[in-house]
C-alpha cells in the first residue's frame, strides 16, 4: 500500500468560483480536466470496518472502476498521512479476492460486505508544480448520501504527489488569503458513516 498526504478544506457552494478563479490565475497550476464520480463505500452490518479505521470503496470514473482501502491514519502538522491500496476492477462489483491479502482479512468478515453509504460528486483537477513539488489539486461539488439522508460535499483537496510536504501548507494559506475555507478533518468516508449512522 502506498502512503497519502493530504490537506482537505471545506469551502461553500458559492465560493467555489472563487477558488476555480485563484487556480487560474495561478501561472503554476495546469487545469488537467474533469470527471464525475461516483463512489460505494462498503462495511459490515456491524460497522467492522469503521471500528479497525478503515474505509473501503468501488469509485467509478466514467467507464473505469477502481477499488481502494485506506487505512484512518494520522494528522501530521495538519496534512491527513494514511496508507491506500488501489485495484482496478472489471466492473462496479466489490472483488473481495482482492482484500485477501490485506491485514483486513484476518479482522473483518469479508463475506458481510454490503453498500453502507455513496459519496457522488464532480471533480475539477489542477496540477501545481512548483518549488520542486507537484501537488494535485481537487475541487470537489456534490452529495454524500447514507442512511436515507444526503448532505452537500464541497471540498477542495491539495494532495501531494512530490517533493517538500510543506508546499501543501503553503497552498493552504495561499487560498484562505482569498476564499473563506476551514481545515478539515473528517474524511468522506466519516462524514458517510455519520449520515449512515
Amino acid at each position: 500500500m502506498a502512503e497519502e498526504l493530504e490537506i482537505k478544506l471545506t469551502v461553500s457552494e458559492a465560493d467555489q468560483q472563487k477558488v476555480q478563479a485563484w487556480l487560474s490565475n495561478d501561472a503554476t497550476a495546469e487545469y488537467v480536466g474533469e470527471k464525475s464520480l461516483i463512489n460505494r463505500y462498503f462495511d459490515t452490518p456491524g460497522a467492522e470496518l469503521n471500528r479497525q479505521k478503515a474505509a473501503l470503496r468501488v469509485r467509478q470514473a466514467g467507464d473505469k472502476y477502481i477499488q481502494t482501502l485506506k487505512t484512518r491514519g494520522e494528522f501530521v502538522n495538519g496534512a491527513h498521512r494514511r496508507q491506500e491500496g488501489e485495484w482496478p476492477l472489471p466492473g462496479p462489483d466489490l472483488s473481495l479476492g482482492l482484500l485477501a491479502d490485506t491485514p483486513l482479512a484476518d479482522r473483518v468478515n469479508l463475506a458481510e460486505l454490503t453498500v453502507a453509504f455513496e459519496t457522488n460528486f464532480r471533480r475539477q483537477i489542477w496540477m501545481i508544480r512548483r518549488d520542486d513539488a507537484e501537488v494535485e489539486v481537487a475541487l470537489d461539488s456534490g452529495a454524500v448520501a447514507g442512511g436515507g439522508r444526503t448532505e452537500p460535499l464541497n471540498e477542495v483537496e491539495f494532495e501531494l504527489k512530490s517533493g517538500n510536504p510543506a508546499i501543501l501548507m503553503s497552498l493552504a494559506r495561499e487560498l484562505a488569503e482569498k476564499v473563506p475555507v476551514f481545515l478539515n478533518l473528517v474524511s468522506k468516508a466519516e462524514q458517510g458513516y455519520y449520515l449512515a449512522g
